[in-house]
């Protein structure tokens, strides 16, 4: 399976979808939650990096997961390493069972 990288599974997703209750499309939203990761307070270059791929793709897994973009896929996907992995199963919200 080919890799991609995080902003292009999201705009895959997501296409012109609006983001509910914004007048933006849901494609903006991962560019604001990366704005709040405070990455420039990080001195290690590969932390951001995976950092910024996790705050992106938190919200494939919640609002995709139902369609097979469990967190195990897109770190398949995106090739994720296990720790940004873990990292994306601990901050993206699940359904109550």
């Amino acid at each position: 399976m080919s890799q991609t990288n995080a902003m292009e599974l999201v705009e895959k997703l997501y296409g012109t979808k609006r983001r509910e209750g914004l007048e933006k499309y849901s494609v903006q939203h991962p560019r604001d939650v990366v704005d709040y990761c405070f990455l420039h307070l990080q001195k290690d270059n590969i932390r951001i990096i995976r950092l910024l791929n996790v705050a992106i793709l938190h919200d494939v897994v919640e609002d995709y997961a139902q369609e097979g973009y469990t967190v195990e896929r897109v770190q398949s996907l995106v090739g994720l390493g296990p720790k940004e992995a873990r990292l994306l199963d601990l901050i993206a919200r699940k359904e109550d069972p």
